[in-house]
């Protein structure tokens, strides 16, 4: 919802500009996942605004000029979001430390606005960088499972002839399933549509089988009725939990052992922490230490070396990924599915598992 709701500020001004509330502005929205290097950003930034394509260097050069001497402004307040900002934390963080310095000289007539997901990165900045970030922050905690479904049955009503296709008690078992696990509001969507897809489909099949022709008979027109009356049963909803939960690279995660997940344990937890897409096996290896030393945990730790081993095993069930590193503690990990699928598996039937405590972890 985070980017959400900033879109909606912005179109909220916009309407106040277009009435003369307010002055015209600029907005520029930049999402990190989409360039090709953290460089790139001065490129999309300068076409936005410039309208004509350049390279990061270039970019760079151009943005310079215009924020910091006011060269080829048009006068205008420029807001500038920067969503998965935690993509942006390199290791020197120069992209970072110039578009936070812009808005600090007097021509610049730009406001920067960060999204990112995890909470500390103003902590994760390199104090030149800190310390021209602004105090405002504010938090997004995951969504309730009442919240989904308001958010649900809200974008059903938006829909003709839908806000009634669910039968009672369905939307709650869709929202409460994602809201055990992460909360995500897309997530529940998209489970409550793959279960609609399925109740549709069963619905064909139940036509046919029930359209016998010649049939006048009150239990052929009972079975008709009932096709063209059917809604989204609690069966479709947990055929379409098994489809997008119970996928093989699912069955992997469970299948794995106990030090394999609590090494992909780690391998989230570090990734959350760094808010990058990769992070190197020390990190991994440092966290599993830790939470093995916790008092929820309590279990021994791995055998030294076996982090490599553990990693190995991993990747070629195409879990996870690595560079080919010589250096053990300097090799690059990533997941090669997506993490929410992760978090899911391990946390769906914790309670029921050898790892009761990943609940409180994740």
């Amino acid at each position: 919802g985070k980017s959400a709701t900033v879109r909606e500020i912005i179109r909220v001004l916009r309407s106040q500009a277009r009435n003369g509330l307010i002055p015209k502005f600029n907005h520029v929205e930049l999402n990190a996942l989409r360039l090709q290097t953290p460089k790139h950003a001065y490129s999309t930034i300068a076409e936005e605004l410039m309208g004509q394509k350049f390279s990061p260097e270039k970019g760079n050069i151009v943005l310079d000029k215009r924020f910091k001497e006011g060269k080829g402004s048009d006068g205008r307040v420029t807001v500038l979001i920067l969503d998965e900002l935690d993509l942006l934390v390199t290791r020197k963080q120069e992209v970072l430390y110039n578009i936070f310095e812009w808005p600090t000289h007097k021509k610049s007539r730009l406001v920067v606005i960060g999204i990112a997901n995890t909470l500390d990165v103003p902590e994760r900045l390199l104090p030149r960088i800190a310390s021209r970030l602004g105090s405002n922050r504010v938090a997004f905690a995951p969504y309730s499972w009442e919240q989904l479904k308001k958010i649900v049955t809200s974008r059903l009503e938006s829909l003709e002839g839908c806000s009634d296709a669910y039968a009672p008690s369905t939307l709650d078992l869709i929202c409460r399933k994602v809201a055990s696990v992460n909360g995500d509001a897309r997530r529940a969507l998209e489970l409550a549509r793959r279960a609609a897809e399925v109740a549709e489909a069963r619905i064909n099949v139940e036509k046919i089988t029930s359209a016998t022709p010649g049939d006048t008979s009150a239990e052929g027109a009972a079975a008709r009725a009932k096709a063209r009356t059917e809604k989204v049963t609690m069966e479709d909803v947990r055929q379409a939990q098994s489809e997008m939960f119970d996928g093989p690279h699912m069955k992997l995660i469970h299948a794995a052992s106990f030090y394999e997940r609590m090494f992909l344990v780690a391998l989230v937890k570090s990734l959350q922490m760094a808010g990058t897409t990769t992070v190197d096996m020390g990190t991994v290896m440092q966290i599993m230490k830790l939470m093995c030393k916790d008092v929820r945990v309590n279990v021994p730790e791995p055998p030294i070396g076996s982090g490599t081993r553990i990693a190995s095993r991993l990747r070629s069930t195409h879990l996870i990924l690595s560079d080919s590193s010589t250096q053990r503690n300097l090799q690059q990990l990533s997941l090669s599915v997506p993490t929410a699928d992760v978090t899911f598996a391990l946390v769906e039937n914790a309670e029921n598992s050898d790892m009761p405590w990943v609940k409180l972890v994740l």
